[in-house]
């Protein structure tokens, strides 16, 4: 299956914020955004706004005014940061609590599915933009409840939220809020739709907001990157290995999730967190070359069936493939080097250079052999579809 559902499904989802833009009416004034402190007189007028917009969420939602609902969305989103970025440290951290009390309420039953929607949108968005003063993880609480929803599109939120919350705690004391990396891959697991989850919970657990402009954090900070990069790098894995399983049943909804990683885990800090110790390489080294020949077997049963191969299915065991060339490469050129690494950067790069649409299914076949003796060879027993 291609990424056709995945991508439907989130045009679905996602239609209310492409909607035209309408000006937004109301709103905090940009002289109380950027004050610090923030004094007793603007936190009423904050809050004051806040009532005023989600009493027209509420009120026309059910009136069926949808231009209101969106002018007051809106507001809300943009009362979390002036158009320049210049909110001051104290009113973002002000507003997000305020929201957080007036909002959080919303996105539960037995409010009624659009309201919950509308209200975690909102809080997503405002999330965002109060990362930027590392205020997101105010919304810690309504992220986690979120994501224990059975709902596909509150989920989706509650790991948009979680991302920044995730972001915005690790960037202030090094550290995951809770358990929430574990709430996140539990979240994932336990969907209905866990194809259409599964890249938000990538780009949550390896700390997206950081990396992207305009924050690059990481890039500036390489301590840091290897600490946060180590702390999620066994969630990470239960993915990795929870979606082999799904590969090994053919290609899952989105089969072009994992290029999340192929860029991210054999590189930088990312590289480091897996080379911190033996049992850790080891594990990510069977958990990615498993996945890499899970993505191949899916290939060769399409083949078999006569069902032409999936370009995403082809990119994502050529990024695959491609990873386990650069595991290889620097762990043959470490110091000391590894016994086998060779072998395994050599199988790696094969699957790089060749894999194509037309690829023969006793290639595919031959290359998962060659990665399954490569590992074998470092010790590392695998089990292979």
């Amino acid at each position: 299956m291609s990424c056709h559902r995945h991508r439907i499904a989130l045009s679905i989802l996602l239609c209310c914020l492409a909607l035209p833009h309408t000006a937004a009416r109301g709103g905090v004034q940009n002289t109380i955004r950027t004050a610090t402190p923030v004094s007793a007189g603007s936190v009423i007028i904050i809050q004051r706004d806040i009532d005023t917009q989600k009493k027209l969420i509420v009120t026309n939602i059910a009136g069926g005014d949808a231009t209101k609902v969106r002018q007051a969305r809106q507001t809300l989103i943009d009362n979390a940061d002036n158009a320049n970025g210049s909110a001051s440290d104290a009113y973002q951290k002000q507003y997000a609590t305020q929201l957080d009390e007036s909002l959080s309420p919303l996105t539960a039953a037995p409010n009624p599915r659009l309201v919950r929607l509308n209200a975690a949108i909102v809080i997503g968005q405002v999330a965002e933009k109060v990362s930027r003063t590392d205020n997101a993880d105010i919304f810690a609480k309504v992220a986690a409840a979120l994501l224990q929803t059975k709902d596909f599109e509150t989920q989706l939120w509650g790991l948009k939220i979680a991302k920044f919350v995730l972001s915005s705690e690790a960037d202030k004391n090094a550290k995951i809020v809770g358990d929430l990396d574990k709430l996140i891959v539990k979240t994932v697991e336990n969907s209905k739709f866990p194809g259409e989850l599964i890249e938000e919970a990538y780009r949550a657990l390896k700390f997206d907001p950081l990396a992207q402009p305009p924050a690059m954090i990481l890039q500036n900070n390489r301590k840091l990157a290897v600490t946060l990069a180590t702390l999620t790098l066994p969630d990470l894995l239960d993915l990795i290995e929870w979606r082999t399983q799904q590969f090994k049943n053919g290609p899952p909804v989105n089969p072009r999730a994992e290029s999340e990683l192929t860029g991210y885990l054999p590189v930088g800090a990312g590289l480091e967190a897996v080379n911190s110790n033996p049992v850790l390489r080891d594990r990510t080294l069977k958990a990615v070359g498993e996945l890499t020949c899970a993505q191949l077997k899916a290939a060769t049963d399409a083949i078999a069936a006569g069902i032409p191969l999936d370009p995403d299915l082809v990119d994502v065991a050529r990024n695959c493939g491609s990873a386990m060339a650069s595991f290889g490469g620097s762990l043959a050129n470490g110091n000391p080097p590894v016994n086998g690494a060779e072998a395994l950067a050599a199988a790696g790069d094969v699957i790089r250079r060749e894999i194509q649409l037309n690829t023969s299914d006793d290639k595919l076949k031959s290359w998962c052999d060659g990665l399954t003796k490569a590992l074998q060879g470092m010790n590392i027993q695998v089990s292979m579809p």
